[in-house]
């Protein structure tokens, strides 16, 4: 199915194309779709407007390009790849089956909601605002992730360990009880309020800083960049920094350990007897780590 010309649809419309590609990429005004193929067909969809999807089953890749926001009211089933551009927010809310990588690209300030009923593979994006991320497995990725604002992640076992530019706050849920949670960052970290299953690792860059600023469980470790976790460490709000071979660490103090100030030296910094005490300790010495008002973490 193609076309020679821009569809103007008032109402809804419906494309069926058998086991054949849908290819319909004028400027076309239609603000309520949906798409039916097969045998590892794609579909490619252009609107000059917004866009809500209907319950679509696509038999390979999805494309769809909209200058509004994009919507749905019945759940996407795409057993390849995912491709979503809008100037707008993107809100796929239902119990969509996203098999391949999905990607979003919003064209400034706006949010995208992404719920998909499987594990989720995260292609690259850019987004001008908030990302939501609910899996009903785990969450990998095979693209970077720009985010302007907060980005949260609700899933099985998570691996985000691309490059990310995440630049506000991000959230973490992992579940059940033996999932681990991969976070790298290639600018500074902040890391909201996370529960998971199991194991967290965390990395930025050398001379960054991750910043806490609600409760973090890790049930069993928590593995934070060399020399210093606050794994049992609490700290005033402040960001520390996580370059390995810095001695000098002024913006430690105030740092309590089991209720104690740290030792220091006679120039006010922490004996270099104190780091190995600066590792990962189990999940009991982790939740009790963290208390309700916000802090900050290397």
């Amino acid at each position: 199915m193609t076309q020679t010309g821009a569809l103007n649809v008032g109402g809804a419309a419906s494309f069926t194309a058998g086991a054949n590609p849908i290819a319909l990429l004028h400027s076309n005004q239609v603000t309520a779709a949906t798409f039916n193929n097969g045998l590892r067909n794609d579909a490619a969809f252009r609107s000059a407007t917004s866009l809500q999807l209907g319950f679509s089953a696509i038999g390979a890749n999805l494309i769809l390009i909209a200058n509004g926001a994009i919507s749905q009211s019945g759940p996407l089933v795409v057993p390849g790849t995912s491709s979503f551009s809008a100037v707008g927010n993107i809100l796929l809310t239902q119990g969509n089956q996203f098999v391949g990588a999905a990607s979003f690209n919003t064209g400034g300030p706006y949010d995208v909601s992404l719920s998909n009923a499987r594990s989720t593979v995260m292609g690259a994006s850019s987004i001008g605002r908030d990302l939501v991320v609910t899996s009903s497995g785990p969450i990998a990725q095979v693209g970077i992730l720009s985010v302007g604002r907060t980005a949260s992640f609700t899933g099985g076992s998570t691996s985000l360990t691309q490059a990310n530019q995440f630049s506000n706050r991000v959230d973490l849920a992992s579940s059940p009880p033996t999932s681990d949670v991969s976070l790298v960052n290639a600018i500074p970290l902040i890391l909201g309020a996370s529960t998971i299953g199991r194991n967290l690792a965390l990395s930025v860059p050398a001379d960054s800083t991750i910043t806490l600023t609600g409760n973090v469980s890790a049930s069993l470790s928590l593995t934070l960049p060399a020399p210093v976790s606050l794994s049992d460490y609490l700290s005033s709000p402040r960001s520390l920094p996580t370059r390995s071979n810095q001695r000098s660490r002024p913006s430690m103090a105030g740092l309590t350990r089991k209720g104690r100030p740290p030792a220091r030296g006679s120039t006010g910094a922490p004996r270099p007897s104190m780091v190995p005490a600066l590792r990962s300790r189990t999940s009991a010495t982790a939740r009790s780590a963290y208390p309700s008002a916000p802090r900050s973490a290397i």
